[in-house]
């Protein structure tokens, strides 16, 4: 282990923290993001008692990251716009197969037209490895990268002081490498209306819905298929935005939500579901963020329709200090299996806790020290898909 740490190490010095970054002259930097932009590199290792994610095959596996990175943002006049993203190499100690190459991407511009009119564009851009917990034990543990492209627009008008309408669409494409995974790629696209009133500054109370279309491109609906190529979703929704005071902020939209498949109508389903958020800033040092959501799945089984899911987080951030942040990160998720319609209870029930925590120390200067370790289990009532695990990671960043 050690021996491989410092020869990946060692291989990249060459690559630099800052090949991408710190080439760039400082005053062409500072140029080119801004007053509030900033632009980093950073190494970390981390090492995972069991990667798959598998009791009855446990592994172990270790993976040297080397990231770089910058954000920015610019404002002119009434308008914000922000900008970041991260590149990221992965090198894995066994299994050198699934070393690749990702990053992340973001951009959102909030703008405003006089004080009636305003709205959101936001882009998101990911490329990660997929996650072993998503595939069966009789699947291949076959590496395969998750490609996400998503963005959303969105715009309000106030047609009395107080009554504001919006309307948004928004578009998902997700992608995979593996060819175990082809029929799970998506296109989705998204339209939705609000009517929104708003009591004071900050505080609205309204009613909404959302339409989903998917298609899954690579799916060939055959007569004997157990999963639909498309569909047709609609979410009717109660909408509260909260935010008062600069220290707690409240965002909830609870509805039912409803899903026709294009052929199967066996794999049609409905239930209520929503999502609600909290942020507390105790003190200027500690902030709190709750968040509860029930979310309805469709499943690619040929016993299971669906899967309604409920999901609480707890998020406490405190700066104990001018050089020390410490952070906790605890997800507790319950999924509860739908049988296809005309069938047997397909009775399956998985529950998983998962906890990370971090502690990020400055120091001194552009150099950041960043320690994490993190726990996690599932239990499910069908056989062979329980696991738990434990991770730990060590990480340097470089503010350049």
């Amino acid at each position: 282990m050690e021996r491989w740490v410092a020869k990946q190490v060692a291989g990249w010095a060459v690559l630099s923290l800052a090949t991408a970054v710190l080439a760039i002259p400082a005053q062409a930097r500072g140029d080119f993001l801004g007053e509030s932009g900033s632009a980093f590199a950073a190494l970390s290792v981390l090492n995972d008692d069991n990667f798959y994610r598998r009791d009855a095959n446990r592994q172990r596996e270790s993976r040297v990251l080397l990231a770089a990175g910058i954000s920015t943002a610019l404002q002119l006049g009434q308008q914000e716009l922000q900008v970041s993203g991260t590149v990221h190499d992965n090198r894995f100690e066994k299994a050198n197969q699934l070393d690749y190459v990702g990053g992340t991407g973001d951009l959102a511009l909030d703008w405003q037209v006089g004080r009636r009119f305003d709205g959101a564009f936001e882009y998101g851009y990911v490329r990660e490895l997929t996650s072993f917990d998503r595939l069966r034990p009789v699947q291949e543990l076959e590496g395969d990268i998750t490609t996400v492209n998503a963005s959303r627009a969105s715009a309000g008008y106030f047609v009395l002081p107080r009554l504001q309408l919006r309307a948004e669409v928004a578009s998902l494409d997700w992608a995979h490498s593996a060819a175990v995974w082809r029929a799970s790629d998506l296109d989705e696209t998204q339209f939705g209306m609000s009517i929104m009133f708003r009591t004071r500054p900050g505080t609205f109370f309204g009613i909404g819905t959302r339409r989903h279309d998917g298609r899954y491109p690579h799916r060939a609906l055959t007569p004997r298929a157990t999963v639909d190529s498309a569909y047709d979703q609609v979410n009717a929704a109660v909408i509260v935005e909260w935010h008062a005071g600069g220290k707690t902020s409240l965002d909830a939209r609870i509805g039912y939500t409803s899903r026709q498949q294009e052929r199967l109508t066996d794999r049609n389903f409905d239930a209520v579901t929503g999502d609600l958020s909290v942020e507390y800033a105790m003190t200027a040092k500690t902030a709190l963020a709750l968040r509860y959501s029930r979310n309805i799945n469709s499943i690619d089984e040929p016993t299971a329709r669906a899967a309604l899911v409920d999901t609480f987080e707890f998020s406490p951030v405190w700066n104990a200090s001018r050089n020390i942040t410490l952070s906790l990160h605890a997800v507790y998720r319950q999924q509860d299996f739908m049988s296809v319609i005309g069938r047997g209870d397909v009775d399956r029930l998985d529950e998983s806790f998962d906890l990370e925590s971090w502690m990020y120390f400055k120091l001194g200067g552009r150099l950041d020290l960043e320690l994490g370790i993190g726990r996690g289990d599932r239990d499910s009532t069908w056989p062979d898909l329980d696991y738990a695990y434990w991770f730990g990671n060590l990480g340097v960043r470089v503010t350049l």
